[in-house]
C-alpha cells in the first residue's frame, strides 16, 4: 500500500497543471452549493431590511402598551425598570414612556391629552414655547391640531395651561396603538409627571414604552431567533403587568422572511445546474490524463501488479485531487459567502456556519460522484465503447423518464415544499442534451468528413482521426451542450423573470397611472377630467371606466360574484405588453371591434343655466329628477322644482345634455305609506296617473320609457305611469334595452346560455352576449365582464341614471408622475414604481444576479474546456501528427487540423444547447409557478428568451473560446524537427 500511495503521490506530481484543472472543476462544483445557501441567506436579511425601510415610521416601532387609571410612583418604576431591561433584549435604540388619555370633551371642545418622555426630541415647536412645569394641579402642554384659543379655554378647570403649538418631528412619538387620530391633541413633557393630575386621577389612560425597531438586531439574530426571542419578551411582560400588551412587527418579519427563504431554493436550482456543469468539466479534464494513466498502468500490469492494486492507484489518484478540490471548493465557497454577507451586512460567520450546514449534503454527494467519474473514466478501457454507449443511453433514458415523471404532475411552486423535481429539472434537461449531443457527434462528423472536399485535408484527417478515438471530442460535445443549455436558460430565466415583473405592474396598472376617489372624493371627475390631464402634458391621453360589481346567475339557480369593467376600446390599445396581462392571442383592436356596440344619439346641449319645463298632471306624490351628463362622463341629478305648472332647475357649470327624467314617489308620501301599510294594517292606492310635459329646451321626439307609457302628443310628451317599487325613466331616442357585447373569463363563458348572459349590477339587469373569452384581464381579481365603456354606461343609465358615470380614469403619459401630482385629494397609483420595486426586490435581484453569474462561469469553462480539447488532442495524437508530419504534411496543416476538430465540436454543442436551454425555458416557466420574488404572480410568467442577451453571450464566450483554440493551435507543432510520441510522456 505504501508503494501505491508514492506510485499516486508521483503521478500527481507529473505534470500537476493536468490534474489542477481537475481539482478546479471540482472546486468549483463544490463551491456552488455553499453559495446558494449563503446567497440565500444574504438575499433574506436584504429582504428583511427592504421590508423595514418600506413600513410606515409607526409600525417599525415595538410598544409595550397598558391601560388603566394610575399606578404609584413606585410601581410606576419597576414596571418602567422591568419593560426597559425587557425591551433591550430586542433593540439596541433607547425607549421613550409615553402616555395618552382616552378621548375628552370639556367645555365644546374634544381633544386627547398626551405625555411623552423628553419632548424636546420629538417635536418642534412653531408659536409659544416647550412646557416647562407639571404639578398635580397645574400641567403646561402643547397643542398639536385644533384651534389653540379654544382649547386653553377649554382645559382650564383640568389644570391644563396651553403654552404654545407644536408639530411632531419624530413620528414613532403616540404612534400605532398610541395615534389620536386626526382629533387634536395636547402634549405634555414627561409621562410620569402627566398621570399624576389629580383632576385626572380616576380617568382611564393608554401608556406605553416605544422604542425603534433594532434591524441590525433581527438580522444579526435571523428572523426565526429574533421572532423567538420577542415572543419570550411579550411572555414575560405579560405576565408581570396586568393588561399590558407587546406591539411588534414579527407577522411581518416573518412573512417577508419566509417568502425570501422559499425563492432562495430557486438558488438551489442554479446551483444545481451549476454544479452539474462542473461535474461534467471535471469529466473532460480527467480524460486529458487518460494516456498517462494508460501507460503507467500498462507499466504495472508488465511488472506484474493485480488489478486490486492498479484500482487502488486510481481510486488514491481520483480521491486525493478531488479532495483536493473538495476542500477549495468549501474554503472558495466561505470566501464568496463571507463577501455575500459583508454586503447584506449580515454576520459572516454565522452566514458561512449556516450555508455549511445546508450544503454539505450535496457537497459529500459531489465529492463522491466526482471520484467515481474520474476513477471511471481513466480506468475505462477504449476497445470497450459499446459498453460506453450502452451506458450513455441508460442514463439518458433515466433522465427523460425522471423528467417526464416531474412534468406529468403539472405546474409546482418552490412554496409547495422542497420538490426534488423542482431542484433536478436543469440538471436532467442539461444531462439529457449534452447526451443527444455526444451520442450524434460520431454520425454529425462522418457526415462532414464526406462532405469537406477531397483537397482540404485538415479538414478530413482531422476529422477522420477525431472519430477513431471519439471519446474526447464527445465528452467534449456533451459538455459543451450542457454549458449552452446552461447559458440560454439562465438567459432566458432572466429575461423571463424581468419580464414578470413588468407583466405584474401591467396587471395592476394597465397604462401609465390609474386615478381613483380619495377618502373625501368619491370620483376623480369631481377634482379633474381627462380633458385637464391631456392638457397637463403633451403626449397625455386619459380614459374613463367605469367599474362596479354584479352578480351572474347561472341556470342552476346559484349566483356568482362579478367584477363589471366599462372599458373604451382606445384604452385598450394602450395597456402595456396586452398579450401577456390577458393571455390571449386576439389583438386590443380585435377585442374592442368585437365590444363595440351603437349606442343612443346624444341629445342637444343644454345652453341656459336654468331648465324650465311646462307640466301638467303631475301629482304632488311625485319627484322629477333632471339627469344630465357631459362628454367626459361625469353624470348630474337636478331636482326639478314645481311653481305652479312649471318645473324649475338650476343647472351646474359646464356642457351638458340631458340624459333622463325619472319620476319617484317622493319621501313624505313613500313614509305615510308605509307606516300605514306597517301600522294600521291599511293599504294605500298606488301612485299613478298621465303627466304632460309641454315646452323645453330640447324637443320630445324620441322620447320613451321601459317601465311607462309615453308618447307625443302635438309638441308635449305624454306619460302614464305607475310608480310601484322602481322609478320611472324617461329617456331620449328611446329602444328597447340591447344586448350588450361582452368579454369574459373562461369560467363565466362557461355558464353562458347559448352565448347569454343575465347580469345584474345592483338595481340593473343587463343582459350580455359573450363575444370574447379573455383568460384574465388587468385590475381584477376572479370573475370579470368587460364591455365598451359607452355601450354599458347608455345601458345602465336607461335603468339607473347615474351608475354608468366614470367611477376611475386610465392615464397614458410619459409624464405621468408630474401631470397627477397636483391630484393630492385622489389616489393615484403608477404603474412605473411598482415596476421599479418588483424588479429592484432583493430575491429578484439576488435571482438574476446568480444566473449572470451562471451563465458567465459556463461560459468560462466551456472556453476551457476548448482549449483543452485542443491540447489533449495534440498530446495524445503525438504519435499520429509525427508520422503526417514525417510524411510530408506541413505542420501548418496539422495546426489546422487540430483546430478544425475543436471547431466541429463546437459546432455540433451550440445549436444542441440552444435547444436544450430554450426547452429546459419554457418548461421551467410553466412548472416553476413563481415570480423573481418568490410567489406566484398575476399574471403568469410568460417565456422571454432574453435572445440579445443571451446571444451576446453566447457570441463572446464561444467566440472567445474558439479564438483561443485556433491561438494555441497557432502555438503547436513548432519544433525544428518533429518530436517523438514517447517525449510527451517524460
Amino acid at each position: 500500500m505504501p508503494v501505491i500511495a508514492s506510485l499516486a503521490a508521483a503521478q500527481l506530481r507529473h505534470r500537476p497543471g493536468r490534474w489542477a484543472l481537475l481539482v478546479a472543476g471540482v472546486a468549483l462544483a463544490a463551491a456552488i452549493p455553499i453559495v446558494a445557501a449563503g446567497a440565500g441567506d444574504s438575499v433574506a436579511a436584504q429582504t428583511v431590511r427592504t421590508t423595514v425601510r418600506q413600513m410606515s415610521p409607526g409600525d417599525r416601532t415595538i410598544t409595550v402598551v397598558g391601560t388603566g387609571t394610575i399606578y404609584s410612583r413606585n410601581q410606576a418604576a419597576t414596571f418602567d425598570t422591568l419593560v426597559r431591561n425587557q425591551l433591550a433584549q430586542l433593540s439596541r435604540y433607547p425607549v421613550r414612556r409615553e402616555l395618552v388619555f382616552h378621548q375628552l370633551s370639556q367645555n365644546g371642545a374634544t381633544f386627547f391629552l398626551g405625555a411623552a418622555d423628553d419632548l424636546r426630541s420629538a417635536v418642534r415647536v412653531t408659536s409659544g414655547r416647550l412646557p416647562q412645569s407639571c404639578t398635580p394641579r397645574r400641567c403646561e402642554v402643547v397643542a398639536l391640531g385644533g384651534n389653540e384659543a379654544t382649547l386653553a379655554h377649554a382645559v382650564t378647570s383640568l389644570g391644563l395651561v396651553v403654552v404654545g403649538r407644536a408639530e411632531r418631528t419624530d413620528p414613532t412619538v403616540l404612534s400605532g396603538e398610541l395615534n389620536p387620530g386626526s382629533v387634536p391633541l395636547l402634549l405634555g413633557d414627561g409621562a410620569d409627571a402627566v398621570s399624576q393630575l389629580e383632576p385626572l386621577s380616576l380617568f382611564a389612560r393608554t401608556y406605553g414604552w416605544v422604542t425603534s425597531l433594532d434591524i441590525d438586531r433581527v438580522i444579526a439574530l435571523g428572523v426565526p431567533a429574533y421572532v423567538r426571542r420577542s415572543s419570550e419578551v411579550a411572555d414575560t411582560l405579560i405576565a408581570k403587568i396586568d393588561g399590558a400588551a407587546i406591539v411588534r412587527p414579527d407577522e411581518q418579519l416573518t412573512d417577508e422572511y419566509h417568502r425570501a427563504s422559499l425563492s432562495a431554493r430557486r438558488f438551489g436550482l442554479l446551483g444545481g445546474t451549476a454544479a452539474v456543469l462542473l461535474l461534467g468539466f471535471a469529466i473532460v479534464a480527467a480524460v486529458s490524463l487518460r494516456r498517462e494513466h494508460a501507460v503507467l498502468v500498462a507499466v504495472l500490469r508488465r511488472r506484474g501488479a493485480r488489478i486490486a492494486g492498479v484500482g487502488a492507484l486510481t481510486a488514491l489518484e481520483a480521491g486525493a485531487a478531488c479532495i483536493a478540490g473538495a476542500v477549495l471548493g468549501v474554503v472558495l465557497g466561505a470566501g464568496v459567502t463571507a463577501g455575500l454577507a459583508h454586503r447584506a451586512n449580515i454576520p459572516a460567520w454565522r452566514t458561512i456556519r449556516h450555508a455549511f450546514g445546508s450544503a454539505w449534503p450535496a457537497t459529500v454527494l459531489l465529492l463522491v460522484a466526482a471520484t467515481a467519474v474520474t476513477a471511471a473514466v481513466l480506468v475505462w478501457p477504449d476497445r470497450d465503447r459499446r459498453t460506453v454507449w450502452r451506458t450513455v443511453e441508460l442514463i439518458g433514458v433515466a433522465c427523460l423518464g425522471a423528467a417526464w415523471l416531474g412534468a406529468s404532475r403539472g405546474s409546482t411552486s418552490l412554496a409547495d415544499g422542497n420538490d426534488p423535481f423542482v431542484v433536478a429539472l436543469p440538471v436532467l434537461a442539461a444531462v439529457v442534451g449534452g447526451l443527444v449531443a455526444a451520442h450524434l457527434w460520431a454520425p454529425l462528423a462522418r457526415l462532414a468528413a464526406r462532405l469537406v472536399p477531397r483537397g482540404s485535408v485538415a479538414g478530413r484527417i482531422g476529422l477522420l482521426g477525431a472519430i477513431r478515438r471519439p471519446l474526447r471530442p464527445v465528452a467534449t460535445t456533451a459538455f459543451l451542450t450542457a454549458a449552452v443549455a446552461s447559458v440560454v436558460f439562465a438567459g432566458a430565466y432572466r429575461a423571463t423573470l424581468l419580464g414578470g415583473s413588468i407583466d405584474q405592474a401591467a396587471y395592476q396598472v394597465p397604462l401609465d397611472a390609474t386615478i381613483t376617489g380619495g377618502r373625501d372624493v368619491t370620483t376623480p371627475l369631481a377634482v379633474t377630467s381627462p380633458s385637464a390631464l391631456a392638457a397637463a402634458a403633451p403626449n397625455t391621453r386619459a380614459y374613463g371606466v367605469v367599474r362596479t360589481s354584479g352578480v351572474v346567475r347561472p341556470l342552476d339557480g346559484s349566483t356568482e360574484q362579478v367584477t363589471m369593467l366599462g372599458v373604451d376600446g382606445a384604452a385598450m390599445h394602450e395597456v402595456h405588453r396586452w398579450s401577456q396581462v390577458t393571455g390571449t392571442s386576439d389583438s386590443p383592436a380585435t377585442v374592442a371591434g368585437r365590444l363595440r356596440a351603437p349606442v343612443a344619439t346624444p341629445a342637444p346641449p343644454v345652453t341656459a343655466r336654468t331648465v324650465s319645463l311646462d307640466v301638467a298632471g303631475l301629482s304632488p306624490a311625485v319627484d322629477v329628477l333632471l339627469w344630465l351628463t357631459s362628454g367626459d362622463g361625469r353624470d348630474a341629478a337636478v331636482e326639478l322644482s314645481r311653481h305652479g305648472s312649471r318645473l324649475t332647475g338650476r343647472v351646474p357649470p359646464g356642457s351638458w345634455r340631458p340624459l333622463a327624467i325619472t319620476l319617484n314617489e317622493n319621501v313624505e308620501y313613500a313614509t305615510h305609506h308605509q307606516h300605514a301599510i306597517g301600522e294600521g294594517n291599511t293599504d294605500q292606492p298606488v301612485v299613478a296617473g298621465t303627466i304632460s310635459f309641454g315646452a323645453a329646451p330640447w324637443r320630445w321626439a324620441g322620447w320613451g320609457s321601459a317601465n311607462a307609457a309615453a308618447g307625443i302628443s302635438g309638441a308635449a310628451l305624454r306619460v302614464s305611469y305607475r310608480l310601484e317599487g322602481s322609478q320611472i325613466v324617461l329617456v331620449p331616442d328611446y329602444t328597447p334595452p340591447p344586448e350588450l357585447p361582452v368579454a369574459v373569463d373562461p369560467a363565466t363563458a362557461g355558464i353562458a346560455d347559448h352565448g347569454r348572459l343575465t347580469i345584474t349590477l345592483d338595481e340593473v339587469t343587463v343582459i350580455g352576449r359573450v363575444v370574447a373569452t379573455l383568460p384574465r384581464f388587468p385590475t381584477t381579481t376572479g370573475p370579470f365582464v368587460v364591455a365598451d365603456r359607452q355601450a354599458l354606461s347608455s345601458v345602465v343609465d336607461r335603468s339607473q341614471p347615474g351608475t354608468g358615470a366614470t367611477s376611475e380614469l386610465w392615464v397614458a403619459s410619459p409624464e405621468a408622475a408630474r401631470v397627477t401630482a397636483p391630484l393630492h385629494q385622489l389616489t393615484v397609483t403608477l404603474r412605473a414604481p411598482i415596476q421599479q420595486r418588483l424588479t429592484d426586490d432583493p430575491v429578484a435581484s439576488g435571482s438574476r444576479l446568480l444566473l449572470a453569474l451562471l451563465a458567465g462561469l459556463a461560459l468560462l469553462v466551456a472556453g476551457v474546456a476548448v482549449v483543452l480539447l485542443v491540447l489533449g488532442d495534440r498530446r495524445d495524437d503525438a504519435g499520429e501528427l509525427h508520422a503526417w508530419e514525417a510524411d510530408g504534411v506541413r505542420p501548418a496543416t496539422l495546426r489546422r487540423m487540430l483546430f478544425l476538430r475543436a471547431v466541429s465540436v463546437v459546432g455540433v454543442a451550440l445549436p444542441f444547447g440552444v435547444a436544450t436551454g430554450l426547452m429546459l425555458a419554457e418548461v421551467g416557466a410553466k412548472l416553476v409557478a413563481v415570480d423573481a420574488s418568490g410567489v406566484a404572480p398575476v399574471p403568469p410568467l410568460s417565456v422571454s428568451i432574453g435572445a440579445a442577451w443571451t446571444a451576446l453571450l453566447l457570441l463572446a464566450g464561444l467566440g472567445l473560446a474558439v479564438a483561443l483554440a485556433a491561438a494555441v493551435a497557432s502555438r503547436m507543432l513548432r519544433e525544428r524537427l518533429p518530436a517523438r510520441p514517447e517525449l510527451d510522456l517524460r
